[in-house]
């Protein structure tokens, strides 16, 4: 992601990643209220989708999500691979306006880089399908638990949502090893399985409990 933002022919900044962190937050604040006023709406006209359906549209978004860094990596691709440099070269990149150290020591080309548009616009749809699945993944199991046992099921959504960020972090291990392109298309992938899979059981699992 190109981090640099130009206010003139050599006048420029640099995006801290901390910033960068902050757009899934002001995302959840900023849709919230749109995406309840959906609901609502949708509730009005009896064409508000079930909680597992919910589920699946949010999966679905998260794999469009992670599909737009599959188009940004391509047109990263399509721009250039960055050169490698080390020693004297790498400090005086630091000076220049157009290139940047990534972690690992080389020298990148801003050039070589894609807007951080594409990561705000990829949040943004990963964000949508958060709401459509982390708050109606807990509403559906508290409202389907029996009342003796709610606690105890909100327990395990929780376990659950805890071996998910496990597994997140064990996939993001992966990251430096695989080539961008395949890190984000198999997150895509598990991202949209899951869709399947939750649209496949959305319709008999509502029947089962009379949703």
């Amino acid at each position: 992601v190109n981090r640099r933002v130009y206010l003139g022919s050599t006048l420029y900044f640099d995006i801290p990643t901390e910033y960068i962190q902050s757009i899934n937050p002001i995302f959840i604040l900023v849709l919230t209220p749109f995406v309840n006023a959906w609901w609502r709406r949708q509730s009005k006209r009896g064409s508000e989708p079930k909680p597992l359906t919910k589920m699946a549209i949010g999966c679905f978004f998260l794999a469009l999500g992670y599909g737009v860094l599959v188009l940004a990596e391509l047109l990263a691709s399509a721009q250039g691979p960055p050169s490698n440099s080390s020693g004297s070269d790498s400090e005086s990149a630091l000076e220049s306006p157009g290139t940047e150290i990534s972690p690992a020591g080389e020298e990148m080309s801003v050039h070589d880089k894609v807007s951080i548009v594409w990561v705000a616009l990829s949040l943004a749809i990963a964000t949508l399908g958060e709401l459509y699945l982390s708050p109606v993944g807990l509403s559906f199991v508290s409202k389907v638990a029996p009342s003796y046992m709610t606690s105890l099921a909100v327990g395990c959504w929780m376990l659950a949502s805890f071996g998910g960020n496990m597994l997140a972090g064990h996939l993001g291990t992966m990251y430096p090893y695989m080539s961008h392109y395949s890190f984000f298309v198999t997150l895509s992938l598990i991202a949209g399985a899951n869709s399947v899979i939750l649209a496949l059981v959305s319709r008999p699992l509502s029947k089962m409990l009379a949703l």
